[in-house]
């Protein structure tokens, strides 16, 4: 609803014109007339503009002022926008790090959100941040990142009969800290470059360790299916199961699992490696 001109100011406007218009009568001056009528028209447009201009209410304002200590961690409590391009010296949280809390902690019986393992859950960037388990710039200071370094057998994360986290993962998880904590994003096909022949080394065996190895490892993997190494990947992938599964075909587990369907660019990868006859290059 629009609010009225403040009264001293439409006053002001009436008053002015309606003595303009009686003495342009009473000289009976045409050029006079025609001058009220063109500055009558102005003065009505610019109460309007005034009229327009004035809030029907005011409001407080939506967010308060913080200081740079309340900034930094409301910037790693709440997602930023996502970036149009990934980069490569850059970690993003959903296509590099929740994969391997998915696979490695947040699995099923651990921390996923049904289990809870010690009233902890770790199958989002808001549950791993809310567990207080991790202190944005200081991985040497989160507790996440020591129970994964941990040296003690009966003390380290994930516990055994799960295989432990590569050190290839452990170091995502510190660089990731260690840029802050963050909810960045970006789409994930924005640096997939693929060069063939696909390799297993580098092309391949990344995927599997960053999505899978976490379940399928240890001395209780799941469905039984190991996942470690060159020689049981390549028996999955002859079988054409590993095709299957990431391109979550009919009749097939939708894999990996809990988690975004493997992007277009990397199940291509897969896919060329597996047809060229599943190669240890």
């Amino acid at each position: 609803m629009i609010a009225a001109p403040p009264n001293v100011e439409g006053l002001f406007f009436r008053t002015n014109v309606t003595t303009f218009a009686q003495q342009s009568r009473k000289q009976n001056n045409p050029d006079l007339l025609r001058r009220h009528s063109t500055i009558t028209d102005a003065l009505l447009l610019v109460a309007f503009l005034m009229a327009v201009s004035v809030p029907a209410c005011k409001h407080d304002p939506i967010f308060s002022p913080v200081d740079p200590v309340d900034t930094m961690k409301m910037d790693t409590m709440f997602p930023v926008d996502t970036s149009a391009v990934c980069h490569p010296d850059t970690l993003y949280f959903r296509k590099d790090v929740l994969p391997i809390f998915r696979s490695s902690c947040g699995m099923e019986l651990c921390h996923d959100a049904g289990t809870r393992s010690g009233g902890i859950e770790l199958t989002s960037y808001e549950t791993i941040i809310a567990s207080g388990k991790v202190d944005p710039f200081d991985p040497d200071g989160s507790k996440i990142y020591e129970l994964m370094t941990e040296t003690d057998l009966s003390e380290v994360m994930p516990p055994s009969p799960r295989g432990p986290i590569s050190d290839n993962n452990i170091e995502v998880i510190r660089r990731w800290i260690e840029q802050g904590a963050l909810n960045l994003a970006c789409p994930d096909d924005t640096t997939c470059i693929i060069d063939e022949p696909v390799s297993f080394s580098t092309d391949v065996f990344p995927v599997i360790d960053k999505y899978c190895i976490g379940c399928h490892s240890g001395a209780n993997p799941w469905a039984g299916l190991y996942l470690r190494s060159y020689a049981e990947i390549k028996l999955i992938a002859d079988s054409g199961h590993l095709l299957g599964v990431i391109n979550h075909a009919p009749g097939y587990p939708r894999m990996p699992k809990n988690i975004d369907k493997l992007s277009d660019c990397i199940i291509e990868k897969i896919t060329l490696w597996v047809n060229d006859g599943a190669p240890n290059n």
